[in-house]
């Protein structure tokens, strides 16, 4: 993290919902050090602001900044997608992978982009890699991978109609194949 004060104030602004101030204040902070932390938070406010150029363009400096840090690349996945660069993303959850083999949620999401493109078979191994991860992991034993997709994946989408103009489908978190697969739980 940092304790550098713009950095403080733009999370701050950031969490008032003040992107553009955040935006600021974020670089102000970056101008007088080079930190990751602080490069993926502007990354963040840009991404509300409707600017996925800006905010791929700082999560790379992040991810160049800590090439071993996984959720440099699980994070530029989420937005690569969201960008429109599936196989963007499908590219970077695999560098997530491959320097944390543990991390459950880069599996599953792995597993919804691989859906997405049609493989099935590929799909369904990896949900189940996730399932089996999250239930050895202390933090995530108690979370349903599914049931936090639909509810995380139906908050962004309302904002994504809201804010990007994005049909409501594209990150409900269920491909038709999941959806089918788990609409009977309740929840």
């Amino acid at each position: 993290m940092s304790n550098n004060p713009n950095f403080l104030k733009g999370k701050e602004f950031y969490k008032a919902q003040k992107f553009n101030d955040a935006i600021a204040e974020f670089s102000i902070a970056i101008s007088k050090e080079e930190n990751p932390y602080i490069y993926y938070e502007r990354a963040m406010a840009y991404v509300h602001n409707n600017n996925l150029k800006l905010a791929l363009a700082d999560l790379n400096v992040a991810a160049e900044l800590q090439p071993e840090n996984p959720f440099r690349f699980s994070s530029r996945a989420y937005i690569k997608d969201l960008a429109g660069d599936t196989l963007g993303a499908v590219e970077d959850y695999e560098k997530c992978i491959a320097l944390d083999d543990t991390d459950a949620i880069a599996h599953n999401n792995l597993g919804i982009l691989a859906d997405k493109l049609g493989r099935k078979e590929k799909a369904k191994k990896l949900v189940k890699r996730a399932d089996r991860l999250a239930a050895a992991n202390e933090y995530l034993k108690n979370i349903d991978l599914v049931k936090t997709n639909q509810l995380n994946g139906v908050w962004i989408a309302v904002i994504l109609k809201k804010v990007l103009s994005v049909p409501l489908y594209v990150r409900t978190g269920f491909s038709p194949y999941l959806f089918a697969k788990y609409q009977d739980q309740k929840y």
